[in-house]
């Protein structure tokens, strides 16, 4: 996995660990299986925007602001002069 792909699924993972919201709350939430959150979790499979999305307004954090924390981990991987 990409290391901005890691930084698109750290984001929304370190969120939730540091409420409390469980992985089984947050799969119930989905309408997903407690294995479709592990795997994402763990690094196993990646998320798409759609997902991004539903699962930061499970979490109640504005897109926006998980998509800000990523950004400076994405700049750093990009070459120089992009």
């Amino acid at each position: 996995m990409s290391r901005a792909a890691f930084a698109l699924l750290a984001a929304p993972i370190s969120q939730w660990r540091r409420s409390v919201v469980t992985r089984a709350s947050v799969a119930a939430c989905l309408n997903k299986p407690q294995s479709f959150v592990a795997k994402y979790e763990n690094g196993e499979r990646r998320i798409d925007v759609i997902e991004f999305v539903d699962i930061a307004s499970v979490l109640g954090v504005a897109t926006a602001d998980l998509l800000a924390r990523i950004e400076p981990v994405t700049s750093q991987l990009r070459p120089s002069g992009e």
